[in-house]
């Protein structure tokens, strides 16, 4: 279950001052015409291009749940999800099914690594106006370390929809590799 994210159309960035695992956000403001919502005509059928920014809140939850990923313990939020979910992996098949099922596939998946460390680039609490919906965007970068000692890195763009009772049911997750840093030069 590695993470997720996909609606990269609103940019929002945090000032974060960390202090340990514990960090101060401090939201910036959309703009003076945010409210507004603009009909552009675009060249592709879009179905969803009308948001607003979302309830923080969700965001907040939605860390605390890569903070579980990383620290091995997918039960801490168990009541963050649904009673059903449905999850589509960057690079594994699409997984749907009972939140206690869900989470005992990840967690098995998770036990593969023996550490996993994540930073956030960005986090972006979503309305949708188009679908009445709440979606949360997520994006940033994991390393972890396997079983066997081996650390590998993987950046990450993940969307989450919640439910109407502000639950995870519909995660979106796209990665990239980071490139291999250049060989040295040979003299």
């Amino acid at each position: 279950m590695k993470k997720m994210l996909v609606f990269a159309s609103v940019a929002f960035f945090a000032a974060c001052n960390n202090s340990g695992d514990n960090a101060k956000v401090e939201s910036m403001g959309a703009g003076p015409d945010s409210s507004a919502v603009q009909n552009v005509s675009y060249a592709y059928p879009v179905v969803f291009s009308k948001f607003k920014i979302g309830d923080a809140n969700h965001a907040k939850m939605l860390l605390e749940i890569w903070k579980d990923w990383d620290n091995g313990n997918l039960q801490t939020h168990k009541d963050y999800f649904a009673d059903s979910i449905a999850m589509f992996l960057a690079d594994a098949p699409p997984m749907m099914g009972k939140r206690d099922t869900m989470l005992a596939s990840a967690q098995t998946f998770r036990n593969t690594y023996k550490t996993v460390q994540s930073s956030v680039d960005a986090v972006v609490p979503l309305y949708s106006i188009d679908s009445s919906s709440n979606w949360v965007a997520v994006w940033g970068r994991e390393v972890h370390t396997n079983q066997k000692g081996k650390t590998d890195s993987v950046y990450l763009q993940e969307v989450w929809r919640l439910n109407k009772d502000n639950k995870f049911d519909l995660m979106y997750q796209f990665n990239s590799v980071p490139p291999a840093p250049p060989a040295p030069n040979k003299k």
